[in-house]
């Protein structure tokens, strides 16, 4: 099982929003993943590229930096004879909520998360 990294286009606007932190991967100006595991290549700031974090580490990032909290939760959706499970995503600030989407559910936690992460940033 791996960590998800965030999208190129997530992390674009990470960087704007002020995010910079040492990542064993990054993105090339035109979105292409560079770095190595073990984290050799992984200083976008020498490298000229963009900080391609862990859905994980930006969520807490986010967290402890800005008190923006991003939540993922399950929908049980009813499929005409099946059930099927969607999740979605809120934003908390301080146990208040901000804002909540995704009426219709995502088909994995790693989507949603990914839509809640870029939604908090916006609120920045």
């Amino acid at each position: 099982m791996e960590e998800q990294l965030i999208t190129f286009e997530t992390a674009k606007l990470a960087k704007e929003m002020g995010f910079q932190s040492y990542t064993p991967f990054y993105y090339s100006e035109d979105g292409e993943i560079k770095g190595t595991k073990m984290g050799m290549h992984g200083n976008s700031n020498a490298y000229g590229g963009i900080s391609a974090p862990t859905q994980s580490l930006l969520q807490k990032w986010l967290r402890e930096v800005h008190s923006i909290y991003v939540s993922v939760d399950y929908l049980i959706i009813e499929v005409i004879d099946s059930k099927g499970i969607r999740f979605d995503w809120s934003i908390y600030n301080k146990n208040e909520s901000i804002e909540s989407k995704e009426l219709i559910g995502l088909l994995t936690y790693e989507e949603a998360l990914e839509k809640g992460l870029v939604a908090s940033l916006k609120l920045i």
